[in-house]
């Protein structure tokens, strides 16, 4: 099946032997060297990479079926069913591996949803007797015990569909709505809903929420009763109709409080669903289906990375999960990962570390699934940003004054390190391996094109860690304690 659900660090077998440690600096220039790191580093996303055996199967041991449908840090949610739950669906977290997960289900409950989630918050539905047997919105933290029924006075059903942890998205319907179904927000509590159906709209539902904005979909008599993506700033009258010309219906469905993203189809589609990005307007929507696919949607975005599902010729029809990469520099096939003969797959949520949760069929059922983001490992990325830049070369220097150290905070093992750090091929990471970093930035490697040349700043750096600082007590110390007469 999937590579073996363990994402365990191995034990490491001996120490690494072939450390050569920048000792005997003076504490001033190490001083100086941190103060150089800290003015040219730069937080960013790390460039990651996906495998097979970092993809991992989260259906638990003697579960029929299973969905992660949220990320939530390092604890995605979803659902799941087995004969322990009687064969209906249970509200699932996982901690870790498939055997780490906990039954969210509510006491006196049917059936429950988790939807979405924050490293501390979940969010779905569930119904059961207490409910009418209609679905109620849900919010949990962590626990079945935890569980707070969203649903507002003056309604019979409601889901939610997002959180950002401190407001939640999702729909509700009761006399309160004359039992149309209405987008809601709420901030915690079923008191504390906001009604953001528009103005003449018969029907609206939000599913994403980020920063300040929420998006969904509704219709109305002016959308002709077709089905429009919605952009909302907390209230019905901040609607903002994002459906694009030659577009007959869209679906906005995640936000990151700038760029709102979803699927649509119309004629200029070949009436297929295509992945669409808006930034705030109709007219600012962006056609994000690949090349070569016939159709596509795009369900949730880390900013950087936004995940869903793609199918055309190369895939042979079936619905593949398809990671976009950053800035239309391509996509990935997450499919392609799995075990032969599983054609099915969904990717329904990405984390900020670029984690992937989602769900394949694997024969007739799902099964949640996990595509772990490996950092990408490069010769000279000291820094572990992804690319090999000037700025790996503080890096370097800091890293060659305790190995041990700087291999553990980047839980790098043996032969990652080497191959981040031996530039010179002599099978051991040393100061040796400076200058051969500074040849490779001059190479134009194509990781590292374009950037460029180490300041001056960092040369010196460089010179005083090698040569040793002439000034300091400790270097002048050393200096006579090793003159003969």
């Amino acid at each position: 099946m999937f590579a073996p659900l363990s994402r365990a660090k191995k034990d490491r077998e001996a120490p690494f032997a072939n450390y050569v440690f920048l000792r005997g600096h003076c504490p001033s220039s190490i001083a100086a060297l941190m103060a150089i790191v800290a003015t040219l580093s730069a937080p960013g996303h790390a460039r990651a990479e996906y495998s097979a055996a970092n993809t991992f199967d989260l259906n638990p041991t003697g579960f029929t079926q299973s969905i992660a449908s949220a990320a939530g840090g390092a604890q995605p949610a979803g659902y799941g069913a087995s004969s322990t739950t009687g064969g209906k669906l249970h509200a699932l977290l996982w901690t870790g591996l498939a055997s780490s997960y906990v039954d969210l289900h509510p006491n006196g409950f049917t059936e429950s949803y988790a939807f979405a989630g924050t490293p501390s918050q979940q969010v779905g539905a569930g119904y059961g007797p207490g409910t009418a047997t209609a679905n109620h919105a849900l919010l949990w933290t962590g626990s079945a015990t935890s569980v707070v029924d969203l649903n507002p006075i003056g309604f019979d059903e409601s889901e939610a569909f997002a959180t950002i942890g401190t407001q939640q998205v999702g729909y509700g319907t009761g006399i309160a709505t004359s039992y149309y179904k209405h987008a809601l927000l709420w901030n915690g509590s079923a008191a504390s809903y906001v009604d953001l159906n528009p103005t003449g709209y018969t029907y609206s539902f939000a599913y994403g929420i980020g920063g300040s904005q929420q998006v969904g979909n509704g219709f109305a008599a002016s959308t002709a009763n077709l089905t429009h993506a919605l952009l909302w700033t907390g209230s019905a009258a901040s609607a903002v109709d994002l459906n694009p010309t030659g577009f007959t219906e869209s679906y906005a469905v995640a936000t990151t409080g700038t760029q709102q993203l979803g699927y649509g189809y119309g004629a200029s589609t070949g009436n297929n669903l295509h992945a669409l990005t808006w930034s705030g307007s109709a007219s600012s929507a962006v056609d994000l289906n690949p090349a070569g696919f016939l159709k596509s949607a795009i369900y949730a975005t880390n900013g950087t990375l936004h995940v869903g599902f793609a199918s055309g010729s190369s895939t042979g029809g079936n619905d593949h999960a398809l990671l976009w990469l950053p800035s239309g520099t391509g996509y990935l096939d997450l499919n392609s990962l799995l075990p032969a003969g599983i054609n099915r797959s969904y990717a329904q949520a990405i984390d900020s570390d670029g984690n992937i949760f989602g769900f394949a069929y694997v024969g007739t059922q799902p099964h949640a699934i996990e595509w772990l983001a490996a950092p990408r490992i490069m010769m000279g990325d000291f820094d572990r940003d992804g690319h090999t830049t000037p700025t790996d070369i503080p890096a370097m220097l800091v890293a060659l004054t305790d190995l041990n150290s700087y291999q553990t905070t980047k839980s790098l093992t043996d032969s990652q390190l080497l191959a981040v750090g031996d530039i010179n091929g002599d099978g051991r990471v040393s100061n040796a391996d400076v200058q051969p970093l500074l040849d490779l930035l001059g190479t134009g490697d194509e990781s590292i094109a374009g950037v460029p040349e180490p300041s001056s700043l960092v040369l010196l750096a460089i010179g005083i860690l090698i040569m040793k600082c002439p000034f300091c007590r400790v270097c002048r110390e050393q200096q006579a304690a090793s003159r003969t007469y």
